[in-house]
């Protein structure tokens, strides 16, 4: 079974969500950072390449799904 995303079918926008109820959460509980201890700032590379993947197998628009 293929995932297609579920918010605009997009695999991409489900990340940012995710990204931004994590900020949010992270905001106002502080819970990563007890959580990750050390790898904390690792946390945000492995963010960033999660994204730099999403990108690379994202060939269409949006608007063309």
């Amino acid at each position: 079974m293929k995932y297609n995303g579920v918010v605009q079918k997009s695999k991409t926008v489900d990340a940012t969500v995710i990204v931004g109820v994590l900020g949010v959460l992270e905001t106002n509980f502080g819970m990563l950072k007890g959580l990750l201890g050390e790898w904390y700032g690792l946390s945000y590379v492995v963010l960033a390449v999660v994204f730099y993947i999403l990108r690379k197998i994202t060939t269409n628009p949006l608007g063309e799904k």
